[in-house]
């Protein structure tokens, strides 16, 4: 049993290589060294046999977590258990308030847009009804015209004729369709 676990520590020696970016991404690359039997096979020159083979480990783990003052673990554990859990609940607290405001920022922004749209509906409804209403007012206008003349040419006819009841009641004509005529005039001018 010595010599397997003498053979196993030789061969768990780690040769150190440079990190590259991928690396560093992917985690801590680790290579196992060849056997004392592959070092001297390699430095003579001798052909390696086809069982050995080259193993590689990668560290998945994540880099030691640090606390909200760049403080690592290790290091917390050093305080008491009183002084750590202020420290987490700070730490919490600080989160917490971070995710509230960026709540509170994107509900502003989002506010902001529907409150943009809505105004640029408004102004979109408010020029269809002043288009509405300008046509609304010509149309009375001209109805109230054409009611005009007609009440005129009512009443010349029964001038005419001699017709009293007919001259009053083109007259009556004659006043509502001036009325509406200024009404029309005062929703222009407003």
């Amino acid at each position: 049993m010595s010599e397997t676990t003498e053979n196993v520590t030789d061969t768990t020696e780690s040769v150190d290589a440079p990190t590259s970016a991928e690396d560093k991404f992917f985690g801590v690359k680790t290579q196992i060294a060849k056997s004392k039997d592959e070092k001297k096979a390699s430095a003579g020159k001798a052909p390696v046999e086809q069982g050995d083979f080259e193993l590689e480990i990668i560290d998945d783990k994540p880099p030691k977590q640090t606390a909200s003052d760049g403080e690592t673990d290790e290091e917390l554990d050093g305080y008491s258990k009183k002084v750590r859990k202020r420290i987490h609940q700070a730490t919490f607290e600080r989160r917490k308030a971070q995710r509230l405001a960026d709540e509170a920022v994107k509900a502003a922004q989002q506010l902001n847009t529907e409150n943009q749209q809505l105004k640029a509906k408004a102004r979109e409804q408010q020029a269809l009804l002043d288009r509405g209403e300008t046509v609304l007012v010509s149309q009375i206008k001209e109805k109230a015209a054409l009611s005009a003349d007609k009440a005129k040419a009512a009443y010349r006819k029964a001038y005419e004729e001699g017709n009293t009841d007919a001259i009053v009641a083109s007259q009556e004509q004659m006043i509502e369709a001036q009325a509406r005529k200024l009404e029309a005039q005062r929703w222009e001018n407003q």
